[in-house]
């Protein structure tokens, strides 16, 4: 594991930080030696707090990650329209974050993301990743990333990534995602699902006839 380089990464909720901190247990549980383990320094600030608290009960913790979803009277009436099981029903939702995805973009407030807004926000992080692979070549180890995400980002870019319809995938469980492959060659990332569901229902999207 001398030749691996492993950076952890947290959105900034006391959440996802917790998370990297069982991370770093596991990983060195597993044999890698903690100085190959790099932490932000949001973790060992958050680590003099008290008690974490989550990112927010049902639908704030959903829809975290968002673009203008904040609790504000711009946003309220839609985001309570989402939450109606009815509303759900209508555009063939299961949950609030699949009903955002699937409404129409002329139906969602001006303030808030679409699924398209987000889709192409996350298509420019990733060719900045790629491009930032592309100079890595001469690096003599191998570096990975964990990143700890919101619910709604990870959903939409497993949809996109995996081409998977995103009713199909619904909401991206705890601990489930994607493992991202960038390439010093500059060669175009690669994409597999991590995690038991969302692994089998790339698998059944995969086997279905055409």
């Amino acid at each position: 594991m001398e030749k691996v380089e492993i950076h952890l990464r947290d959105s900034g909720t006391d959440r996802t930080i917790e998370q990297e901190w069982v991370e770093q247990e596991v990983l060195v549980g597993l044999g890698v030696d903690p100085k190959n383990i790099n932490l932000p320094a949001s973790a060992y600030k958050w680590q003099g707090t008290e008690k974490p608290t989550t990112a927010g009960p049902g639908i704030g913790k959903r829809l975290k990650g968002i673009q203008g979803l904040e609790t504000n009277d711009l946003t309220m009436g839609f985001r309570k329209k989402i939450s109606d099981p009815d509303y759900q029903r209508s555009v063939g939702a299961t949950d609030e974050l699949l009903a955002w995805a699937l409404t129409p973009e002329d139906q969602i407030p001006e303030a808030v993301e679409t699924r398209q807004q987000m889709s192409k926000r996350k298509n420019q992080d990733l060719a900045k990743v790629e491009r930032i692979a592309s100079k890595l070549g001469q690096r003599d180890k191998r570096i990975i990333y964990i990143a700890n995400s919101h619910a709604s980002i990870a959903t939409l870019t497993a949809a996109d990534e995996l081409n998977v319809p995103l009713e199909q995938v619904g909401e991206v469980e705890n601990a489930e995602g994607l493992r991202l492959d960038f390439y010093a060659s500059g060669e175009k990332h690669g994409a597999q699902p991590i995690g038991e569901k969302i692994e089998a229902i790339f698998k059944e999207n995969r086997e279905q006839p055409l």
